[in-house]
C-alpha cells in the first residue's frame, strides 16, 4: 500500500523542505495542491525541489509547466479531460463508488473520501460502512483507490485488509523523525507494511 502526501493550498515557510523530507522518509508521491498559484509562482516552487524528486511529484494545477519539468503526474478536476498525458500518472478525486468505477478506467489511481470520519473537518463523516468496503474489496474495486479521511493508527490495518492502493495524508505538520516510524518495508520494496502511524490531519 502506497503512502501519498498532499500539500496545503497555501504555501507555508519551508514547505518544499518538508516535501523533500517526506519523500526521503518513504512517501511514494506528493501531490502539490496550489490552486491560486500563477505559473511563475509554481515554477519557483518546483525549482526549489531537486530534480531527482520530480518523477514523484504530482501537480494539481498549472499543467502548462509539465512541458518544462519532468514531473510524474497530474491530478485532474472533475470537469477536466486530457487526450495526451505524455506517460504521466493520472489521478482524480471521487466521493462515491460509482465515480470510482467510472474514473478509474482512465486513471492510475483515484482518491476516495471520506473513508472514515474526518479528524479535521467536524461533521464530515464516512460514507462507507465496513460491510460496503468488504463488498467493494471482494469485487476488486479498491485496487486503484487511495483512501483519505480519518485515517489513523487504529484503522490503518483495515486499509490493508481491503487492499486499497494507498492512503493519503497532508504534510502540513510533517516531521521526518515521525514519518520514519510509520512503516516497515516488506521483502518486496514496492509494497509497504504500515507498522506505525502518526496522524497528519487527514
Amino acid at each position: 500500500m502506497k503512502l501519498i502526501g498532499i500539500t496545503s493550498e497555501s504555501c507555508g515557510i519551508g514547505e518544499t523542505k518538508r516535501v523533500i523530507e517526506a519523500l526521503d522518509a518513504g512517501f511514494c508521491y506528493i501531490h502539490v495542491r496550489k490552486p491560486s498559484f500563477t505559473n511563475y509562482e509554481m515554477n519557483s516552487y518546483l525549482k526549489s525541489i531537486p530534480q531527482k524528486y520530480y518523477s514523484r511529484i504530482t501537480l494539481g494545477s498549472n499543467f502548462a509547466l509539465i512541458n518544462d519539468f519532468p514531473l510524474g503526474g497530474i491530478h485532474l478536476k472533475q470537469n477536466i479531460e486530457v487526450e495526451h498525458a505524455n506517460n504521466l500518472r493520472i489521478s482524480r478525486s471521487c466521493h462515491t463508488i460509482e465515480e470510482v468505477v467510472s474514473k478509474s478506467k482512465t486513471c492510475d489511481y483515484v482518491f476516495l473520501s471520506p473513508i472514515f470520519n474526518s479528524i479535521s473537518k467536524c461533521g464530515y463523516n464516512s460514507n462507507f460502512s465496513e460491510h460496503s468496503l468488504t463488498e467493494y474489496a471482494k469485487k476488486g474495486l479498491l485496487k486503484k483507490v487511495v483512501a483519505l479521511g480519518g485515517v489513523e493508527a487504529n484503522n490503518i490495518e483495515l486499509l490493508n485488509k481491503y487492499e486499497f492502493y494507498g492512503c493519503r495524508f497532508r504534510i502540513s505538520f510533517f516531521r521526518r523523525h515521525r514519518c520514519a516510524r510509520i512503516f516497515k518495508p516488506t521483502k518486496n520494496n514496492s509494497v509497504k507494511k504500515y507498522k506505525y502511524l502518526i496522524c497528519y490531519n487527514s
